[in-house]
């Protein structure tokens, strides 16, 4: 689970921003149903929804793209024009020379019985500094790695000289007494373009796999429906017989017609579209490969009908993206953040799906959604606890 996330300078953010999920104890009722217990003895609890909740242009998008670019950076999963994920980092713009200052992420998550502590800086592309902390349940913090930049680039032209090999980045590195493994053989494996954590993870370091797996495995940030894991999510529903029955039970709540999905596995040859099941047709760029085509099978009158998926209802388009993350939810432990939840859905499709977090049947492995929305629906303050998502 996530426990708090902070960044700095970047895109909207020039200060650091901090998303703190710990609930707030002097108001306990109602966490039964919004927290779920720490692994720490006398550690806060946990929230398992929360709402960003603003203005236009106050930075709640940006919160998620940074979370989503952290992820990149980490899983070295490249963008979706192609570039690496560390040199899109966008700083905070208004300023004159935004680049002399790193980018800062901050991360604390409960994963795997243990707490970790990831911060990772990065300066025109490059890692300036990268450390992990772990704590046992019933242990203190103990330092896990530190990764500095002896000669960290700090401005444009330092940049290109290294990218033309006239400047090079040195690094050292310190550990703490419980990190076994080649240590020296990761660090000359690891780039100055990429984590230290995800080259290790990579190269078997069973210190940092269970914080790796987290990013790879528990963290799904959908801040763009056309989207790379949206195409996932439809290959998800064409191997798993089960999981299209459950989505079908999801759908209902946008549009109650519908009673079965039918996924066509199709042949798409090289240089396809990017990612987008919700014009019906999901393929992705570059070899031939394997692509999906959608229909939704609606119970009428006159017997089973069937649409284009492009002409569903965007609420139905929007849902069907939305039922997979949801389903998968219920199974295990997923840290969800959705952007806009309520486009194209109706204010009650949204409370069902914030409420089917809350359940704690329905999210025993303490799964999380934070979104950032404009509905005002979840801001009734006289049905809702004050660490209720809003």
């Amino acid at each position: 689970m996530l426990i708090r996330f902070g960044v700095a300078n970047f895109k909207s953010f020039s200060s650091e921003q901090v998303l703190d999920l710990q609930a707030d104890e002097r108001f306990a009722e109602g966490l039964d149903a919004n927290a779920c217990l720490s692994a720490a003895p006398r550690e806060p609890r946990i929230l398992k929804a929360a709402a960003l909740f603003g203005p236009n242009a106050s930075g709640k998008t940006n919160l998620l793209k940074a979370m989503r670019i952290l992820q990149r950076m980490v899983l070295r999963e490249p963008m979706p024009d192609g570039r690496e994920a560390m040199a899109a980092l966008e700083p905070f713009a208004f300023v004159e020379r935004p680049f002399e200052e790193p980018t800062s992420f901050e991360l604390e998550v409960q994963t795997a019985g243990a707490r970790y502590a990831y911060s990772l800086s990065v300066q025109n592309g490059l890692v300036s500094r990268e450390s992990l902390r772990k704590k046992e349940p019933l242990g203190r913090w103990r330092q896990v790695f530190v990764r500095r930049s002896v000669k960290p680039l700090r401005t444009e032209d330092e940049r290109k000289r290294f990218l033309d090999g006239t400047r090079d980045v040195l690094y050292e590195y310190r550990y703490g007494g419980q990190f076994p493994g080649p240590k020296k053989t990761w660090e000359a494996l690891t780039p100055p373009d990429a984590t230290f954590l995800g080259t290790a993870s990579l190269f078997a370091a069973r210190t940092l796999m269970p914080l790796f797996a987290w990013f790879k495995n528990h963290l799904v940030v959908l801040d763009d429906p056309a989207s790379w894991q949206a195409f996932r999510a439809i290959e998800r529903l064409a191997s798993d017989p089960d999981l299209r029955t459950a989505a079908v039970d999801v759908l209902k709540s946008a549009d109650p017609s519908v009673s079965d999905i039918e996924v066509e596995k199709l042949w798409v040859p090289g240089g396809g579209l990017p990612a987008d099941p919700f014009s019906g047709r999901c393929v992705v760029r570059g070899e031939p490969h394997e692509g999906f085509q959608i229909r939704l099978l609606h119970q009428t009158s006159g017997g089973v009908r069937t649409l284009p998926f492009s002409e569903e209802s965007a609420g139905t388009r929007r849902m069907l993206h939305l039922a997979v993350v949801l389903i998968e939810n219920r199974k295990g432990d997923v840290t969800l953040f959705v952007d806009e939840p309520e486009a194209s859905l109706h204010p009650v499709a949204v409370e069902q799906i914030v409420e089917s977090f809350e359940d704690r049947t329905a999210a025993p492995g303490g799964s999380q959604l934070i979104m950032a929305t404009h509905c005002e629906s979840l801001l009734r303050t006289d049905e809702r606890h004050r660490d209720s998502p809003l």
